[in-house]
């Protein structure tokens, strides 16, 4: 519900001139799995845009029995938000198939007003610093992110991709 107004864009284009004409930003590409992902700044929010193409025959057919990586996440984001561990809301899912084979996946999730990923943050919100307030903010850091981590151990969620870029950091939190 709300989003509505987006499915039309992504069904008519093509997804090069959809994501053009949106002026998308590319944040990420691992050209050696064929996934992009995308910063889609539209007119009322932002959105991510992870697009993969499935280029090898034996990663389609493989997908046939544990679905696309788009519908994993799908699934797995809904599955985390239900047992109470936060993720970025879902928007849209999409898979282009030919011959009953997925050929390209799309996971559309909104973005989260100030968040930044882990790895960033500590970077440049942290770097920053100087260096009592860096250490407390280190503190501050390691704290919530075992606390996270606690709270996905203990109801069960399993993240199979789990990484810096992947952890994302809300800044306003941060007492200086």
């Amino acid at each position: 519900p709300g989003w509505e107004y987006i499915l039309p864009l992504v069904e008519s284009l093509p997804l090069n001139q959809w994501l053009t004409q949106a002026r998308a930003e590319r944040v990420a590409s691992h050209d050696i799995h064929r996934r992009f992902v995308y910063r889609v700044c539209l007119s009322d929010r932002v959105v991510y845009v992870k697009h993969q193409k499935y280029t090898r025959l034996g990663k389609r057919i493989f997908n046939l029995f544990r679905g696309s990586e788009s519908r994993r996440e799908w699934n797995n984001t809904a599955r985390a938000s239900k047992l109470g561990v936060p993720a970025a809301p879902r928007v849209a899912l999409a898979e282009k198939r030919r011959r009953g084979l997925v050929r390209e996946s799309l996971f559309l999730v909104e973005a989260i007003e100030g968040a930044e990923p882990i790895d960033r943050f500590a970077r440049d919100r942290l770097g920053a610093m100087p260096p009592a307030s860096r250490q407390r903010g280190r503190r501050w850091l390691v704290e919530r992110l075992a606390r996270f981590m606690a709270k996905m151990h203990a109801a069960g969620v399993w993240h199979g991709d789990l990484h810096a870029g992947n952890i994302l950091v809300v800044a306003d939190e941060l007492e200086t």
